[in-house]
């Protein structure tokens, strides 16, 4: 059995005034999460709520 986590990155965490996500912080985001187990599985980008523009990461460990 799996469970699943949604996770957005968006201005707010980490896309700077040139609306490029700096990757330093999205990959410390990542092995953070790798640390609990969870490995990414997928990620696409598009606008939020705002119109933000946004990454949507979703990821995946074995339930616990």
């Amino acid at each position: 059995m799996y469970e699943y986590k949604v996770l957005t990155f968006d201005r707010t965490r980490g896309l700077g005034a040139s609306d490029r996500i700096k990757p330093d912080v999205l990959e410390a985001m990542l092995n953070d999460h790798a640390d609990e187990g969870w490995r990414l599985v997928s990620c696409t980008s598009g606008l939020g709520s705002k119109g933000a523009s946004e990454l949507v990461l979703i990821l995946e460990r074995t339930k616990r």
